[in-house]
């Protein structure tokens, strides 16, 4: 590689929830680091609500009536329900990432493995599917779980699926939602997968999540509890 286009300094990039747009972009141009990161920042500069959901009034009233009759009759559903309608999220991720490019940069020696995390709604379980080199393996801990796959847009669609606002996405016979649910340790894949130094992105208050605070607080409602990761 020349100086001009030099490969990506990361050998396993792992991504969860809106990160696993990040991660499968710069995995899909591993061979020039330059390029990936340009595709990362065109995506989310052009990013429109359009991109993600419909958001005629039609659609949005139809969406939300389904979600609540269903929330109320119960009952399994014969497609998955939620507040929106993502379909034209998935005509965007299929438009904005090449997955064959991202099995190209592994067999071509730029890249050790891709890994995209999701939540599962029937174990509750934690699931890294991951797409690398031969002799990586999969792993099984309390709680989470590494998968040997061929990632594609399902995998992106069920780790940024919001609970509620979007639909679960089914991946081999179970559910799949938003990855960050009950990702109790999210550096662990990354480990897994054999890095040995971590460069970590993330989108909290780390000075916020650092501190500590001895000022009383208010009685935790229903919602905060509810939504609580167990």
């Amino acid at each position: 590689m020349t100086k001009e286009n030099p490969e990506s300094p990361f050998r396993v990039i792992c991504g969860t929830s809106a990160g696993a747009i990040n991660a499968a972009l710069l995995a899909a141009h591993a061979q020039d680091f330059g390029v990936g990161v340009s595709r990362v920042m065109r995506a989310w500069g052009s990013l429109r609500a359009s991109h993600v959901h419909r958001i005629d009034a039609a659609s949005v009233v139809r969406s939300t009536a389904r979600w609540l009759w269903k929330s109320l009759a119960g009952g399994s559903p014969r497609r998955p329900v939620s507040l929106l309608d993502n379909a034209p999220f998935r005509e965007f991720v299929s438009r904005l990432v090449d997955f064959s490019a991202v099995g190209a940069s592994i067999k071509r020696g730029h890249l050790d493995a891709l890994c995209i995390s999701a939540s599962s709604y029937n174990t509750g379980r934690s699931v890294s599917f991951f797409q690398g080199l031969d002799s990586l393996r999969p792993w099984s801990r309390a709680r989470r779980e590494g998968v040997a796959a061929e990632l594609g847009i399902a995998h992106l669609l069920a780790s940024a699926a919001v609970p509620f606002l979007y639909p679960p996405e089914p991946i081999n016979g179970e559910y799949f939602g938003d990855g960050a649910m009950q990702q109790l340790a999210p550096i662990s894949p990354t480990l897994h997968l054999g890095a040995e130094r971590v460069f970590v992105i993330g989108v909290g208050d780390s000075a916020a999540i650092a501190s500590v605070s001895v000022t009383p607080r208010a009685y935790p409602s229903f919602g905060q509890r509810r939504a609580h990761p167990r």
